[in-house]
């Protein structure tokens, strides 16, 4: 997202015609999504307050797509500092107006941040004259606030089931830790309103977003072997091979060396799929952390772990 901005409009009976619109170029100093909405939405409020001291209007009626925006709007909770000016500079431009919200493919300032060409334009009747709603207020949709501000998925072992986070966008596995840590801090948070302990991510939470991309990994390779071990009625093969079982979440392999003085993740290893792209960088990341040594050792140090079908090729690719 490397702009935002707003657009308004102004209605007459059934016709509706672009008034104005402003936009700005997103900062250099990199900001979140949710950040550059509330900028939107900043740039929403000063263009409100243009039009209403420049024309007299005083029915107007504000939209937002973001419907995390709508949530800081509403909320009674402390926010950080960021958030909390931008909301009291919205607030105070528009008059502690009711913002509403409208599906992201039927906003016309969206387009100020993908660009169109001028051919395109020229035909954008979502430019010109807004969406086709805009002129029946008994079309609009209703939004209510809900009790948490974040609404997370839950990956479920379907052949449908989405990733927690794309795993094939990262090179490197202490990356995409760090990454998944970060999300899984910032839901946190805007569950409980409370800021975290420190900047730097504590050893808890990196052992937290391990375990969830192993999740995320497991109910995406075996969703049939999940539900074999929820369900106790049906064993599939690999069920039965392997010994698997579940614990806290997390498919480990059994074996017969559980009365051995060993760890417990060397005892029960976690099962891991070599084809997919988690496993790739695990498998890159205990290669690295051997100063590049020769398949055998990151073998051995994997096993130490992982269980990994057909581990040997994996670890050739890489």
């Amino acid at each position: 997202m490397s702009s935002y901005g707003a657009v308004a409009y102004i209605s007459r009976g059934f016709e509706t015609t672009l008034m104005m619109s402003k936009n700005r170029v997103a900062p250099l100093k990199k900001l979140t999504i949710p950040r550059l909405e509330l900028m939107a939405a900043v740039t929403g409020a000063r263009l409100c307050h243009h039009i209403i001291q420049q024309t007299g209007l005083s029915d107007v009626c504000l939209w937002s797509d973001s419907q995390i925006v709508l949530h800081w709007l509403v909320s009674k909770k402390t926010l950080l500092r960021f958030v909390q000016n931008r909301l009291t500079e919205i607030q105070s431009l528009t008059q502690n107006r009711e913002w509403s919200f409208y599906p992201t493919h039927e906003n016309p300032a969206d387009l100020l941040t993908r660009g169109l060409s001028a051919s395109q334009l020229q035909l954008s009747e979502l430019w010109f004259k807004g969406p086709t709603w805009i002129s029946t207020p008994d079309a609009w949709s209703e939004w209510q606030p809900t009790s948490d501000m974040v609404t997370v998925a839950t990956v479920t072992a379907t052949n449908n089931s989405q990733e927690f986070i794309d795993v094939k966008r990262f090179s490197s596995f202490q990356k995409l830790i760090r990454v998944t840590a970060y999300v899984l801090r910032f839901i946190h948070y805007c569950r409980n309103g409370r800021n975290p302990a420190g900047i730097k991510l504590t050893i808890q939470e990196m052992t937290e977003a391990e375990t969830a991309c192993i999740r995320t990994c497991q109910m995406t390779s075996y969703p049939e072997e999940i539900q074999c071990l929820k369900d106790n009625k049906k064993v599939s093969p690999l069920v039965k091979q392997l010994k698997l079982f579940m614990k806290d979440n997390v498919i480990r392999c059994g074996g017969r060396i559980h009365n051995a003085a060993l760890e417990e993740e060397t005892k029960h290893p976690i099962l891991l799929s070599a084809k997919h792209a988690f496993t790739h960088l695990v498998a890159k990341d205990a290669h690295e952390r051997l100063h590049h040594a020769g398949p055998s050792s990151t073998i051995t140090l994997l096993s130490g772990k992982y269980w990994i079908p057909a581990i040997r090729p994996c670890v050739r690719s890489i």
